[in-house]
C-alpha cells in the first residue's frame, strides 16, 4: 500500500485529495470471493498507511447499509471512506 501512495501522491498537486472508499476486514471476511487473493483493511490499517506516507488523514466516515448477499440474505455491509490531503 505505501508504494500505491507514494506513486497517488506524486501525481497530486500539493493539497490535491484522495478518496479511498473500502468495505471494513471483517464484512469482507464473510464472503467467499475473497479467499481467492484480496488484501483486506480496516480502518486501523489505513489510519497507520497514512501516517507512513505523504499524505495527512483529514476525514475517516464509516457507513452501515442493508444489501441482499448473493444468496438472497439481507446483511449489514460494513465499509469506510477515507480523505487524504496530499503534503
Amino acid at each position: 500500500m505505501k508504494r500505491h501512495l507514494e506513486e497517488l501522491n506524486r501525481s497530486l498537486i500539493s493539497g490535491g485529495l484522495l478518496s479511498i472508499a473500502y468495505a471494513q476486514k471483517s464484512f469482507m471476511q464473510t464472503l467467499l470471493f475473497v479467499q481467492q487473493g484480496f488484501r483486506l483493511y480496516n480502518n486501523d490499517d489505513i489510519v497507520s498507511f497514512a501516517e507512513d506516507s505523504p499524505f495527512e488523514l483529514i476525514e475517516l466516515k464509516s457507513f452501515t447499509d442493508s444489501v441482499f448477499s448473493k444468496s438472497g440474505l439481507l446483511v449489514d455491509r460494513i465499509y469506510s471512506i477515507a480523505v487524504l490531503k496530499a503534503i
